[in-house]
């Protein structure tokens, strides 16, 4: 069993607060395109092929792309991260990298996503070639974040749905992560496969100004985790 201290109310659906236990979250691949083609001198464009300018046409493509949906993860994500080519001071720029990040669900795989990567090019009249590419990583396997969901009914979710109801008199709302991080690892079947909660304080402004924690909820949330645990070991006595 695993236990994860991200700020989970921060990552949950909208309109989820604390109490709330994550018992799943989506999944990630990080992909890289190239696009490449003809320089010339920025005075005569139509001598080359610009990367820039198509790359721009295949960022816009992409926020048209259909995205998996599951009835408990709910629906994924795309953003564009990067896109930088060119820099010279008067040449058509023959090279161009966009950055995407693509949260998934369950279902979901690296041929899907790179499918949908390439069906949303062939829609795009470009002249540049083009190549997709997923992040490196130390071993093939790693270079996913697998989606999960932990059940319901086990008994990390219900000792801890517990702790919650012993604390603050409620039950919390049991949701999902929406995005990914160490959990994914544990959580994920084809990893370590084990039950996985998230649980943590409130905050907000996550990676923006202003970012901040809760101190009051971060001690509440400290509680709520010894008495999980607590029950957990009392329920293993019995």
């Amino acid at each position: 069993m695993a236990i994860v201290t991200e700020p989970s109310a921060a990552f949950a659906p909208k309109n989820i607060h604390n109490p709330c236990l994550l018992i799943g979250a989506r999944g990630r691949y990080l992909y890289e395109i190239q696009v490449k083609r003809k320089a010339a001198h920025g005075s005569m464009p139509y001598l080359g092929v610009n990367a820039v300018v198509d790359a721009s046409k295949i960022v816009l493509e992409l926020q048209k792309m259909k995205l998996g949906f599951h009835p408990f993860l709910g629906e994924g994500s795309l953003c564009v991260l990067v896109i930088e080519g060119g820099g010279e001071t008067l040449s058509v720029p023959d090279k161009c990298r966009i950055l995407a990040d693509r949260q998934v669900v369950i279902g979901e795989t690296e041929e899907r996503v790179k499918k949908d990567v390439e069906e949303a090019i062939k829609n795009l009249d470009i002249k540049s070639e083009v190549e997709i590419g997923f992040r490196n990583a130390p071993y093939p396997e790693a270079k996913e974040y697998g989606s999960y969901i932990t059940s319901q009914e086990h008994k990390l979710v219900k000792e801890f749905e517990n702790s919650f109801e012993e604390l603050s008199g409620q039950k919390p709302v049991l949701s999902s992560f929406v995005s990914v991080g160490d959990f994914n690892y544990l959580g994920d079947k084809n990893r370590a496969n084990l039950p996985t909660i998230i649980i943590g304080a409130d905050g907000d402004n996550v990676h923006s100004p202003e970012e901040y924690v809760d101190l009051e909820s971060a001690t509440e949330i400290t509680k709520v985790l010894i008495g999980g645990l607590i029950n957990l070991l009392c329920a293993e006595k019995k």
